[in-house]
């Protein structure tokens, strides 16, 4: 008979079989779920903000097209696959909750100057194809923003999986994945139903990094204990976000040609006036980047080709005591008729049904 050697204390039966690390206090370990959780989540919400967002940002440039949405979409694509990619490396090289902080910074502080670098490029991009476009400004302004944001989800995966020795990576990758979607969705609505539509794009970036930051300092704060202990870090790292914030917050002076802007529900309206050849001025009126109408400061001329189909009214009446227009050509239209027949009373009509008589 074989002889049987009885094995050494500690030592596990199946040689495959992995030794379990030390178990943390119980409410370490819920405030480290909390903790990867949540920033699964803010990220995937900050995702979606940053690419609703983005489209704003865009169209006034290139307008609320198919191209404008075909470049942001790529784009943006490109840098989650380049993230999810980075995350996963850099998690399986250095697991620690620091690392996943300095990520979520990263994010927060590229999201807050998404902005400022929105003003810097003002001037060059406005002249851009509405093609290649939109794929340029969407990798020079949330290009790493969105890089940084989708390293979050992986790197979170192996933290969480590590709490229980790798046991539960399925699972562990599945909370994360509900956590990010469930962020997305609220990304989604919130910025469709309340952020775009009462809210500054500046304020929204510099409010989702600070949001981010937040994220970041609660992780500095529970999980690395030279930070904590630093009596320079935190306060280093709140002048860091105030700066961020004072730049991404403060309001740019419109050019002298621009005399009004409005971002509305559906565009932003513009009023532009610029010199002509003839010594004259023209006020255009843009919708995002469409021009929807114009008129000279001091001649009666109709600036816009379309503004001219008034004229069809001389082709067949010689007298014309009424006339409805369902828009006017910035005012162009019933402004050259009136000109033609002083008798005339011409009516704006909305799609509404309201009438003002002008005359």
């Amino acid at each position: 008979m074989a002889n049987l050697k009885r094995q050494p204390a500690g030592v596990a039966r199946n040689a495959s079989e992995k030794a379990a690390p030390p178990r943390e206090d119980g409410g370490q370990e819920r405030l480290r779920r909390i903790f990867l959780l949540g920033s699964a989540f803010s990220s995937g919400a900050a995702i979606m903000i940053l690419e609703l967002a983005g489209n704003r940002i865009l169209a006034p440039w290139f307008g609320n097209s198919l191209y404008t949405w075909t470049g942001l979409i790529g784009v943006l694509l490109i840098s989650l696959s380049m993230g999810y990619y980075l995350g996963g490396y850099l998690a399986d090289r250095w697991s620690n909750y620091t690392l996943l902080a300095h990520l979520l910074i990263g994010a927060a502080l590229a999201t807050m100057f998404v902005p400022v670098l929105q003003t810097g490029m003002e001037s060059s991009l406005s002249a851009a194809d509405v093609m290649g476009g939109p794929i340029v400004a969407t990798a020079l302004l949330l290009a790493i923003p969105a890089c940084l944001l989708a390293a979050v989800s992986p790197f979170t995966v192996k933290l969480l999986s590590l709490l229980s020795a790798d046991r539960k990576v399925g699972i562990s990758a599945g909370a994360v994945g509900m956590s990010a979607t469930l962020g997305s969705v609220l990304g989604t609505f919130s910025s469709g139903f309340v952020l775009i539509p009462h809210f500054g794009l500046r304020v929204i970036f510099c409010g989702v990094g600070a949001i981010l930051g937040l994220s970041a300092v609660a992780g500095y704060l529970l999980f690395s204990p030279a930070l904590r202990r630093s009596k320079a870090a935190m306060p280093i790292v709140l002048a860091v976000f105030g700066l961020a914030a004072a730049a991404a917050l403060q309001n740019k002076e419109l050019p002298s040609t621009i005399l009004y802007e409005q971002t509305t529900f559906y565009h932003r309206i513009r009023v532009i006036e610029a010199p002509t050849k003839a010594g004259d001025r023209v006020r255009q009126l843009f919708l995002d980047s469409t021009p929807e109408g114009a008129q000279f400061v001091r001649s009666r001329e109709v600036p816009v080709d379309y503004q001219q189909s008034w004229e069809l009214s001389r082709v067949f009446f010689s007298k014309l005591n009424h006339a409805a227009f369902l828009g006017g050509g910035a005012f162009t239209m019933p402004e050259a008729l009136l000109d033609v027949f002083p008798e005339c009373h011409a009516t704006p009509l909305t799609l509404l049904g309201t009438q003002k008589k002008w005359s």
